[in-house]
């Protein structure tokens, strides 16, 4: 099949979702749609796309889920996209299939925010909510000066003072203290935790192994796709073994500068498929260096913050986010795909 690679990317949920289902419908995949609550309010397809080919009953399963950071599913959506249509989901190997989940916040899709409904991080939503750990200790000096006011030159001050990489680390860590706060987890599960984890659950039935590739964009060098894997012991040593002894490993004794992620979704899939073996990683595509990002990412959390929707000064803020997780550069676009097919080929393998 001829096609664009850059006729793969979209610039929105509505246009990213047509793609994949146009995608999905010309080979040989299964699809069903999942539709938000908010749907009824706002009149807006926030549906997550859910698309699978290969075995009836694997022994194996590959899923590759994107848009868990919702403005990140516009380059995670291209990369599943050229999957598709590069034949990469075809002639897979015996007792093998392959899910697709498309869109799995669409609220934060929808907004181009990072979160989802509620200001929660979807990525941080995933703790034992029984027994919960506030965390955030970091971030609480950090919060009193974001949340002062909107006063980009006092957060640079912070971050001067604290050092770039402790202030980006607090930042990001996740917190469960403050409901207007940056990485905010919730006090509760998501529907988009909800919806995401019984979908594993039942298209995994049966199958002994699993493997899950989260896309995300925005963390990293540019055109690169950084592995990233939250298990530690035997289940990490796999990973290696799989994805390469370069992947970062946060929660490992020798991680070094990098820090772990309260509630990570690889938390919930852990629970949700305990009983198999789970390789689940991350894919960082790597976009424009942090600095040239955070602003564009605060101020986008600040006019959530205020319900700022559809003036003026929120679709710069949009425009900024996309900016800064899509890059509008063919180059970047063939480096990411190339680098997604190869992480696909390693998980097939």
């Amino acid at each position: 099949m001829v096609f664009s690679v850059d006729d793969c990317f979209r610039t929105s949920l509505a246009e990213a979702r047509a793609e994949f289902i146009s995608a999905a419908h010309g080979v040989d995949f299964t699809l069903r749609s999942l539709t938000h609550p908010l749907q009824e309010s706002t009149r807006v397809p926030l549906t997550v796309e859910v698309a699978r080919t290969g075995a009836r009953e694997p022994e194996h399963l590959l899923v590759l889920t994107s848009g868990v950071h919702g403005v990140e599913l516009m380059a995670g959506s291209g990369c599943q996209v050229n999957l598709i249509r590069s034949g990469h989901c075809e002639n897979l190997p015996d007792g093998t299939a392959v899910l697709m989940i498309h869109g799995v916040n669409p609220v934060g899709a929808w907004r181009m925010t990072r979160t989802a409904e509620d200001l929660v991080d979807l990525c941080r939503n995933f703790p034992d909510f029984d027994s919960l750990d506030a965390g955030g200790e970091e971030y609480e000096r950090v919060h009193a000066t974001l949340m002062a006011g909107e006063d980009y030159s006092a957060v640079e001050r912070l971050m001067e003072e604290m050092g770039k990489r402790r202030f980006v680390q607090a930042l990001m860590d996740g917190q469960y203290r403050h409901e207007d706060g940056f990485g905010f987890g919730g006090t509760r599960p998501l529907w988009a935790h909800r919806v995401l984890l019984r979908i594993l659950r039942d298209e995994a039935r049966g199958a002994n192994r699993v493997t899950i590739v989260d896309l995300h964009s925005g963390a990293g060098a540019f055109g690169a796709g950084m592995v990233v894997c939250m298990h530690t012991g035997k289940a990490l040593a796999l990973a290696r073994r799989r994805f390469g002894q370069a992947l970062i490993a946060p929660r490992d004794a020798q991680a070094g500068e990098y820090r772990d992620a309260l509630g990570h979704c690889a938390d919930g899939y852990e629970r949700a498929l305990s009983g198999r073996e789970l390789t689940s990683i991350v894919l960082e595509l790597g976009t424009y260096p942090l600095d040239e990002g955070l602003r564009a990412i605060i101020e986008s959390h600040w006019a959530e913050v205020r319900g700022d929707y559809g003036t003026a000064r929120r679709r710069k803020v949009d425009a900024a986010m996309l900016r800064h997780h899509l890059p509008d550069d063919p180059l970047w676009r063939r480096a990411v795909v190339e680098r997604c097919a190869e992480i696909f080929s390693q998980a097939l393998s």
